[in-house]
């Protein structure tokens, strides 16, 4: 896994050692609300969700994009420390 995300630095400083979940979970995503794992969906609500170990966990349904981002990023590190991404 790469530390600072650029796939071209393999520098051993740069380099960890990560199962494929948690590499996964380091990666960038791009999404329309601009947080990893939160959907604004048609009904008005932001809704988080976790993949885990190839898992899509639904973490709830949310009136603002903070608190869903919140929930999101505190279960993200929770289920993979120092690899959570936002």
């Amino acid at each position: 896994d790469h530390k600072n995300l650029q796939k071209a630095d393999d520098w051993f400083e740069n380099l960890r050692e990560a199962t494929r979940s948690q590499n996964c979970a380091n990666k960038r995503h791009n999404s329309r609300t601009g947080v990893k794992g939160v959907h604004l969906r048609s009904w008005g609500k932001y809704v988080a969700t976790l993949k885990v170990g190839g898992r899509l966990i639904h973490l709830g349904c949310f009136d603002s994009l903070d608190e869903a981002a919140i929930v999101r990023s505190r279960a993200a590190a929770r289920a993979f420390g120092e690899f959570a991404r936002e």
